[in-house]
């Protein structure tokens, strides 16, 4: 029964904007889809958050981005998962055209990078800061 439910939230996942495709128990790829025409980004830094809106060729750069990183599945107990840490800082894409979950990007120094999409938390092994700017 566990097999069959993790077998459809990742057939579910592929249609969202931060879809997961399966490749091993708790490794994803993450795609941002082809029809996101707009995704708002947050950046959380030294107590100070700015916003603004990505789109055309900087959605793409997203999408080349986000294909590449490597992403295990992990867990925390209550209160010790990267997002409760002190300082690092936080990416957040909303997709504001289209369908989709949001994620965030969490960097907690240069080997301590993780992903957060719908409640979920995943490692990054090979981490690279997302390719947006003001």
């Amino acid at each position: 029964m566990k097999k069959n439910g993790l077998l459809i939230r990742v057939a579910l996942s592929a249609v969202f904007l931060a879809g997961c495709a399966h490749q091993e128990a708790d490794q994803i790829s993450v795609s941002i889809g082809g029809d996101a025409a707009g995704i708002r980004v947050t950046h959380h830094a030294g107590g100070e958050t700015r916003q603004w809106s990505a789109a055309g060729e900087e959605i793409d750069a997203l999408r080349e981005w986000a294909s590449g990183l490597d992403c295990r599945r992990a867990e925390y107990e209550e209160g010790q998962s990267p997002g409760d840490a002190e300082g690092g800082e936080v990416y957040d894409f909303v997709l504001t055209e289209g369908d989709g979950p949001d994620f965030s990007y969490v960097i907690n120094g240069a080997d301590g990078c993780y992903l957060l999409m719908e409640g979920v938390w995943y490692a990054v092994s090979d981490p690279v800061s997302p390719p947006v700017g003001e």
